[in-house]
């Protein structure tokens, strides 16, 4: 559960594995986003800095998946323009790598959080394009 993924989040980053504390911090968003009552703030810095830590060591893979799911958040949370971009970083990712199988599983559910979900209203969110209180640049005008 919550409990084990932040262990092995502490414990990851404890000893300098970023990658692991990016798919563990993701993993708490993931179980968080499933509770009673949620802190969406708390699951979004937890999915921003997932992506930090995953841009600065190019892991795409687990990238596209963290935009996957901070598509989701930003869908719960009624903010579609966020949903949509993190939903096309995300396929865009997979297709460049030839991910077939993720990227067919992207494509086919681009809005399944609102199947049986209530859009929260009033969330307060930053959106996908800040980190630590400042605005992620792209050099190259390029997404990922």
């Amino acid at each position: 559960g919550l409990g084990t993924a932040v262990t092995a989040t502490t414990r990851a980053t404890a000893v300098g594995d970023r990658w692991a504390t990016a798919v563990g911090l993701r993993t708490q968003a993931e179980i968080a986003m499933r509770l009673h009552q949620p802190n969406w703030p708390q699951i979004e810095a937890n999915l921003i800095q997932s992506m930090t830590l995953l841009r600065q060591i190019r892991a795409r893979p687990d990238l596209a998946r963290t935009y996957l799911t901070l598509r989701r958040l930003y869908d719960r949370a009624g903010q579609t323009a966020w949903a949509v971009d993190c939903h096309f970083r995300a396929t865009s990712i997979f297709e460049e790598l030839g991910m077939g199988d993720e990227l067919r599983e992207a494509q086919g559910q681009p809005a399944r959080e609102r199947t049986g979900a209530v859009v929260i209203p009033g969330l307060q969110l930053v959106g996908p394009n800040v980190s630590g209180g400042n605005v992620v640049g792209h050099a190259s005008g390029m997404h990922d």
